[in-house]
């Protein structure tokens, strides 16, 4: 009780001589406290995925003739990226155009009726069609017993596995440079802490402690890229693995030759059809028509038509057009290559939007909500900052990491950000508006009793007597305190030295 009524009487003696008080007061600067929002933020890390991931399959199988695109190249929609060979299909749909004109033929004739002439026709159409069916058996044969030859397959998986052993002594080096680039830091650090010390009282130079700083960042610096260089690394060996199992997939199941066994099963059905046509035509020119013959022939001409418009599909599936615009992320063939119907050809991504994809934790994750801004700093891009939304946010926990995915959408039209680049999303868990807010280091004891120093000032505001003032704190970040009770936006917080003071200290108040 003693103490506060002697505060209470210095305290009226400043008003009344705050210019005496002043000379001998304990130098302070004061601030008044902030009313604004403050945030609860949490830092992640995550990589960038193309918002688009297209991965083109063969429609139809057979030898790469016409590779048009190269891996980096941004395509239109529509565009060629490739062409199988069609010369067996070109032949394929002369010989269904023949078929048709010979239903069609056939058609007309028993409609007409026949003779001499249309009969000696008829006969050599049939002698024809006879010479067709020997020649698609034949090519048949060859078929098969190309099928049963995988020396082709056998070279592609071999240089499959060649490449995936390369893979993985490259990403074995990164772990091994990574694990160095830790050690490192872990000495440059020790080296530091020590040398700040000796710093801090004087017995290093300043030279010298710059010295050790610097190189305590450029192992920070090393660590930050050899872990990218690691992850590099890995991303180089998944897909050396993927190459690997579809060589090894396509040589089990010979798919590119079966491909040439279907196409030459195909010539000899549709030879086969053109010969029973050709000899109904020639029976019923013989004995004439009767109206279910001409149902059966008005039945042969549609047959033929399907025919040749499945064979046009195929020629037109034997094109590899790009579904959208894009950038061409992979291809899997090269000029001559064989590849066999829904054989991954090439993978397309849109990176014109981007998605900086993340793996947070329970406690995070009912922090956020679809559409909701972050900040995203692009670490491969000199640290440039951009801003983004959330669009996905995952109900399943994934299995392997035991954390939620969660995707934000980043606008990306100057194409300078690339999948698989990392970043840093800054992550609003919580805020509070239109709140008290002060510094953080003008709060003492934030994990016991909080408290601060406030200023009670003499009328000129130059002097004055320190107060400890104990306070109730909301929201603590790196920078800021929120503070819900103890102090007013109104009153004078001591920002500068404060960590002298104690309760009833005179103060100087200085600019």
């Amino acid at each position: 009780m003693k103490n506060k009524l002697f505060v209470y009487i210095l305290m009226f003696v400043l008003l009344l001589s705050g210019s005496v008080l002043a000379a001998d007061g304990i130098p302070v600067k004061v601030i008044e406290p902030q009313v604004k929002t403050v945030e609860l933020n949490r830092v992640m890390n995550g990589v960038i995925e193309p918002v688009q991931n297209i991965l083109l399959s063969a429609k139809v199988g057979g030898v790469v003739e016409d590779l048009r695109v190269r891996v980096g190249e941004q395509v239109q929609q529509g565009e060629i990226i490739l062409v199988f060979e069609q010369d067996q299909l070109q032949v394929q749909i002369k010989q269904a155009e023949a078929a048709v004109e010979l239903a069609r033929a056939n058609l007309e004739m028993l409609l007409k009726g026949a003779s001499d002439e249309d009969r000696k026709l008829a006969e050599t159409s049939y002698q024809q069609a006879e010479i067709s069916y020997e020649s698609a058996q034949k090519n048949l044969e060859f078929a098969n017993n190309l099928f049963e030859d995988r020396t082709m397959q056998k070279q592609q998986l071999l240089a499959a596995e060649t490449q995936l052993e390369s893979a993985r002594v490259q990403l074995k080096l990164t772990e091994e440079r990574y694990t160095q680039a830790e050690l490192a830091l872990k000495l440059a650090k020790e080296d530091y802490e020590r040398m700040s010390h000796l710093y801090e009282n004087d017995v290093i130079t300043a030279q010298q402690f710059e010295g050790i700083e610097a190189q305590y960042e450029n192992a920070k610096s090393n660590l930050a890229s050899a872990e990218l260089a690691k992850e590099q690394a890995r991303v180089g060996y998944e897909g050396a693995v993927d190459g690997y199992e579809l060589a090894e997939d396509a040589f089990n199941n010979r798919l590119s030759a079966e491909q040439q066994v279907t196409g030459a099963n195909t010539q000899v059905d549709m030879a086969k059809v053109s010969l029973q046509i050709a000899q109904v035509n020639l029976e019923k020119l013989n004995k004439g028509a009767s109206a279910e013959q001409i149902r059966i022939s008005q039945a042969n001409v549609k047959q033929a038509e399907a025919a040749l418009e499945l064979v046009k599909l195929q020629l037109e599936n034997s094109i590899v057009k790009s579904p959208v615009d894009g950038i061409i992320a992979q291809l899997n063939v090269d000029e001559g290559e064989m590849a066999g119907p829904g054989t991954p050809v090439a993978m397309l991504i849109d990176i014109d939007q981007v998605y900086l994809k993340l793996d947070v934790t329970a406690d995070i994750l009912t922090s956020l909500k679809i559409g909701q801004e972050v900040e995203v700093r692009v670490l491969a891009l000199n640290n440039e900052f951009r801003r983004g939304q959330i669009e996905l946010i995952s109900p399943m926990v994934d299995a392997r990491t035991q954390a939620y995915p969660i995707k934000i959408l980043l606008e990306n039209a100057d194409q300078r950000i690339k999948p698989g680049m990392f970043a840093d999303a800054n992550l609003i868990i919580t805020q509070s508006q239109n709140t008290v807010v002060v510094p953080i280091e003008t709060v003492f004891d934030l994990e016991g009793s909080p408290y601060i120093y406030v200023a009670k000032l003499s009328a000129d505001g130059k002097s004055g007597v320190a107060e400890k003032r104990m306070i109730k704190v909301g929201l603590v970040n790196n920078q800021e305190v929120e503070i819900i009770g103890g102090v007013t936006a109104a009153e004078k917080v001591v920002s500068e030295g404060q960590f002298t003071l104690k309760d009833g200290d005179v103060l100087e108040v200085t600019l």
